[in-house]
């Protein structure tokens, strides 16, 4: 996982296959939460794939 800060946004960027099942439903979570609470915006995917 690679996060890239930019000016009022940041990216992170996970190579594929590369988190275990339980931290990638963790983090789906957490997006879930912060998306919800209005902290952070979730947009689609990037690499075409339909998030989980």
């Amino acid at each position: 996982m690679m996060e890239i800060e930019l000016v009022d946004e940041t990216l992170i960027v996970i190579k594929p296959k590369s988190m275990e099942r339980p931290l990638y439903e963790e983090w789906n979570r957490y997006l879930e939460r912060v998306t919800r609470l209005g902290i952070w915006p979730r947009e689609p995917s990037r690499s075409g794939h339909p998030q989980v």
